[in-house]
């Protein structure tokens, strides 16, 4: 019997792409074997996917044991030559989400794009700030 493949929804397409740059990242080729070597369980990746539910606890954690930029493991994100802000912009998204991940956001904190609209918000903030020391020290 031939089985068709699932449509996925664009929320599980995008926790399927994570998946995919996770297992990239520690050298695996499927979501079995990233949940071998993790020590997941055996249906931790599908069981996201389906739930369309960005594993952020994941990606904080490859991304620290790899040396990956967070942004780069959530949204495919590739940076040519970092700059400061980039990485700033990088630490808020871990910061947001960890705190998203312990309760402390409330709302659509699963959906990646809010989580990265508040991270705009802030290095905005940052950005003026800086902006402002500059002008009133020259």
């Amino acid at each position: 019997m031939l089985k068709l493949k699932k449509t996925l929804t664009p929320e599980q397409q995008h926790v399927s792409d994570i998946f995919k740059r996770l297992c990239m990242a520690y050298g695996v080729n499927k979501n079995a074997g990233l949940e071998r070597h993790l020590s997941l369980s055996n249906s931790f990746c599908t069981n996201t996917i389906n739930r369309g539910s960005i594993p952020f606890q994941l990606i904080h954690q490859t991304s620290l044991a790899k040396n990956l930029s967070f942004d780069y493991l959530l949204n495919g994100t590739l940076h040519e030559g970092t700059r400061d802000f980039d990485v700033i912009k990088d630490g808020l998204l871990k910061g947001l989400s960890v705190l998203a991940m312990n309760g402390f956001i409330k709302g659509d904190t699963h959906n990646s794009d809010v989580l990265r609209k508040l991270a705009d918000i802030q290095l905005e903030y940052i950005n003026k700030e800086i902006e402002l020391k500059k002008t009133t020290t020259d």
